[in-house]
């Protein structure tokens, strides 16, 4: 029914039911000259200081390996992306690292660091994906770090979008629009650490991101602005809160792995459709937040774990509906004492019989009614 169940969870407990330029200084013959100088070494200084401006545009073509840090890879920028834009274009592909509907493989053999921005866009299919394979845990790609403050000129990782900011600033005249697909299978990557970010999807093209074996690590904000995320094995850290559906229906799929989410996991303001499906693994965060609009807001329980990560009042709200399917899911209450979820369970008729487990210790008060059967 509608009234409050408040339990105490001690062992586990099944319940159903219910991102510069200069010019010289004018004068005398002398000190034009010191203008003209100073005026150089002031562009020099702003070019290749660290993390201050773009210089190149390389563009990802394969020429002779898979190895990101061979600079015959790269074409136009003639280097391996450091302090560039780097990008990642299906017409700018040599195809002799892909054959038929195999994907594109890009290996990374160091702990790469490139202090602009990185676009995957128009590249990979959902069969053929741009693949990103580290060859161990701590090589991989870190993108971004400015002190930018404004984020229509944020750096980062850009996926199925070629707008600065993901959805906010002016186009890349250098990165093509169109739907993008990139699995991220071993290593580390992560956006920077001043104001840089992962953007997925904007306007009519989608980001696709899936995340098999590798560390994402975001020290912001997560943009899932359209598109799809989906966690198959690994970790994904995301320092502040990720945010859905922006400007399109957004996917976040838990198969397995851990994603944990500092803050809330929001679903936008918007007219489209935002969904979580925790099939597998273990989702942590603060709140799933829903703020407002008429698109729907679903959060499907399959299988999967939802980690309370501190007290709150609203950890699921209630204008999200909540799916029991077959495979049921656990809400770890992680020693909560004050933690509350307003939104109601129901059953999914095309899937019923699930249960849910409740388990890690303390209290936490269901507000909406209960109405699976598992």
């Amino acid at each position: 029914g509608g009234n409050s169940l408040k339990f105490r969870v001690g062992s586990c407990e099944f319940l159903s039911g219910g991102r510069v330029s200069s010019r010289a200084v004018g004068g005398s013959s002398s000190s034009w000259r010191l203008g003209s100088l100073f005026s150089f070494i002031l562009s020099v200084a702003l070019l290749f200081g660290a993390n201050s401006a773009w210089s190149a545009n390389c563009y990802w073509a394969g020429g002779t390996s898979s190895d990101w840090g061979t600079v015959a890879n790269w074409t136009t920028g003639n280097k391996v992306p450091n302090n560039d834009g780097a990008y990642f274009r299906s017409d700018k592909f040599n195809d002799n690292f892909k054959s038929g509907n195999r994907a594109y493989l890009v290996t990374l053999n160091a702990a790469h660091t490139n202090n602009w921005r990185t676009f995957f866009c128009k590249c990979g299919t959902a069969s053929a994906p741009i693949i990103l394979r580290a060859n161990n845990a701590t090589s991989g790609l870190t993108s971004g770090d400015t002190t930018e403050t404004d984020r229509k000129k944020a750096e980062g990782i850009y996926i199925g979008t070629a707008y600065n900011g993901g959805d906010t600033g002016s186009k890349d005249s250098n990165a093509s629009e169109g739907d993008a697909y990139v699995r991220f299978e071993t290593g580390t990557f992560a956006s920077g650490a001043n104001h840089s970010y992962w953007f997925l999807g904007h306007g009519t093209y989608h980001g696709h991101m899936t995340v098999a074996g590798a560390t994402i690590n975001s020290p912001l904000e997560f943009y899932l602005n359209r598109g799809s995320l989906t966690v198959d094995s690994g970790t994904v850290n995301i320092t502040k809160d990720v945010k859905m559906g922006t400007n399109g229906d957004a996917t976040l799929t838990m198969n397995g792995g851990t994603l944990t989410v500092g803050s809330w996991t929001r679903f936008e303001n918007s007219s489209y459709v935002k969904t979580i499906n925790l099939n597998g693994g273990t989702l942590v965060t603060y709140r799933i937040n829903k703020q407002g609009g008429a698109g729907a807001a679903t959060v499907n329980f399959n299988g999967g774990t939802l980690r309370i990560k501190t007290n709150y009042n609203s950890v699921i709200d209630s204008g999200v509906t909540v799916n029991v399917k077959a495979n049921g899911g656990t809400i770890d209450v992680n020693g909560t004492t004050t933690a509350a979820i307003p939104a109601s369970f129901s059953e999914d008729s095309s899937s019923p019989c699930g249960g849910m487990k409740f388990c890690g210790g303390g209290t936490l008060t269901l507000g909406g009614t209960i109405g699976y059967t598992g």
